[in-house]
C-alpha cells in the first residue's frame, strides 16, 4: 500500500468538487482488504481519522478533512453478477458507467445515477445515496443494496452499534420522536441524517444497509457491495419539454407531468439554456429549444409498445400543449437533452468574468407539491444578502 504525505499529493486531496478546502495529514491507496485492516489499526492506536473517496465528484465537502484520506480507487473489480437473480457484486472503486457497459452483456444495469456517472464510484454513491434523473422510477441506491462488507472501527463495533440500536429504537419514547421528526417518506432522496426510521425490521432486528446509505464514511470503510439491478429501459421512450415563462409556472407543470406518469423530470432554467449558446460542446444540444422560456421541464415517458407510447403522448399534448410551447424528442435527441442537462455545474463555472457562482446547497429535498414555495422562499433569502 502506498502512503503518502507530501505536500502535492496533499494539496491534490484537500479539495473535492466543492468550494471547500482542508490539507489532509496524508494520503493512502489501499490495494486490498487488508491494507485498509492496517491503516484502522494504526488510525485507532494513533488516534487519526480516516477518510475514505472515491473519484472526489462531492460538492459539498464530504471528502474533505485533517485526516488521512483513503482513496478507494484501486479497488475496482466486478466480483460476481447473478443474471438470473438479478444482482451484482463489486469493490467500492467500480466507476457507474464502467459497470453498466459491462451489465448491458446481460440485458441490465445499475439504475440510480448522477451527473457525473462516468467517473464516480459505486462506493461514493452509497455513501452520498444517490439517485439521479430517474429515481421517480428506479429510487436511490438505499434501495438497491443487499449487503455490503464493512470494515469498523474494531472487531466488536458492529455488534455494539447493533445492541445501541436495537435499544434505542424499541423505546417508544424516542420511537414517537423519530415518527414525528423525521422527514416525509415519500420522499426518495434522504440524507439529512442517519435514516434511524428504516432500519429497525418487523422481527426487532436491525438492518444495517439503509443506515450506511448516506452515511458518507462516517461508520466504516465499505470494501464490496451486493446490489439489485434493473432490466435495461423499456425500447420506446420520449422526452417531453415544456417551455415555461417562469419558474414558478415550471414548478406547476412538474406536478402535472409526474401525475402523468413521467419516469424523470428535470428543470433547465434560462440561465444554462443562454449559457450553452456559447458552448462549443453544447451548443448544438440546445437545437429543442423553441423561443427564450425562463425555464423548461424535460419529463421522460417510456412504454412497452409504441402504441402505448403515443396513447400516453396524446394524452399530454391535450392537457399541456394549450398552454405551453412543447418539444417532443425521441431516440439520440434524448441524449443531446440529459447531456445539456448533465453539463450545467460546468456551464455555471464557465461563466465570463471574476464573479463565480459559489456553491452553498446540494441536494435539498421537498415534496413536489411545495416546491415552488420553497423556491420562492429561498430566492428571498438570496435577495438579502
Amino acid at each position: 500500500m502506498l502512503l503518502q504525505n507530501d505536500i502535492v499529493t496533499r494539496i491534490a486531496y484537500s479539495t473535492d468538487a466543492s468550494a471547500y478546502q482542508e490539507m489532509p495529514e496524508a494520503v493512502a491507496f489501499p490495494e486490498t482488504e487488508q491494507d485498509i485492516r492496517n491503516l484502522i489499526k494504526y488510525a485507532r492506536e494513533n488516534h487519526k481519522s480516516l477518510i475514505p473517496r472515491g473519484a472526489g465528484t462531492s460538492i459539498a465537502g464530504q471528502v474533505v478533512g485533517n485526516g488521512i484520506v483513503v482513496d478507494m480507487m484501486h479497488l475496482n473489480r466486478i466480483l460476481e453478477i447473478n443474471v438470473e437473480e438479478q444482482w451484482v457484486r463489486v469493490e467500492s472503486g467500480v466507476v457507474r458507467d464502467e459497470l453498466n457497459l459491462e451489465l448491458n452483456k446481460y440485458g441490465l444495469f445499475f439504475s440510480p445515477e448522477t451527473s457525473t456517472s462516468n467517473r464516480c464510484t459505486i462506493g461514493g454513491m452509497m455513501g452520498n445515496n444517490s439517485c439521479g434523473t430517474h429515481s421517480l422510477r428506479y429510487g436511490s441506491v438505499r434501495d438497491k443494496l443487499i449487503d455490503a462488507r464493512v470494515l469498523w472501527a474494531d472487531d466488536e463495533a458492529e455488534q455494539r452499534g447493533r445492541d445501541y440500536l436495537t435499544t434505542l429504537l424499541t423505546n417508544p419514547e424516542v420511537r414517537q420522536e423519530i415518527d414525528s421528526q423525521f422527514p416525509d417518506k415519500r420522499l426518495l432522496r434522504r440524507n439529512n441524517g442517519y435514516v434511524l426510521d428504516l432500519i429497525l425490521q418487523p422481527d426487532g432486528s436491525i438492518n444495517l444497509m439503509p443506515l450506511l446509505c448516506g452515511s458518507e464514511g462516517t461508520l466504516g470503510i465499505v470494501t464490496e457491495l451486493k446490489l439489485r439491478l434493473d432490466p435495461l429501459p423499456p425500447q420506446y421512450n420520449a422526452l417531453v419539454c415544456v417551455h415555461c415563462d417562469s419558474i414558478n409556472e415550471a414548478c406547476q407543470v412538474n406536478l402535472e407531468v409526474v401525475k402523468m406518469g413521467a419516469t424523470a423530470v428535470e428543470l433547465i432554467d434560462d440561465k444554462i439554456l443562454k449559457l450553452a449558446e456559447n458552448s462549443p460542446s453544447q451548443r448544438d444540444n440546445r437545437f429543442w429549444v423553441i423561443g427564450n422560456p425562463k425555464a423548461v421541464i424535460c419529463a421522460e415517458f417510456v412504454a412497452d409498445t409504441e402504441e402505448k407510447l403515443n396513447c400516453q403522448l396524446s394524452i399530454i399534448h391535450c392537457q399541456l400543449d394549450k398552454t405551453f410551447p412543447v418539444s417532443v424528442l425521441y431516440g439520440k435527441e434524448i441524449n443531446k437533452v440529459w447531456s445539456l442537462r448533465k453539463a450545467a455545474l460546468g456551464l455555471l463555472n464557465s461563466t465570463w468574468g471574476d464573479s463565480k457562482p459559489a456553491p452553498v446547497i446540494e441536494d435539498t429535498a421537498v415534496a413536489p407539491e411545495f416546491l415552488s414555495d420553497y423556491i420562492k422562499d429561498f430566492q428571498s433569502m438570496l435577495s438579502d444578502l
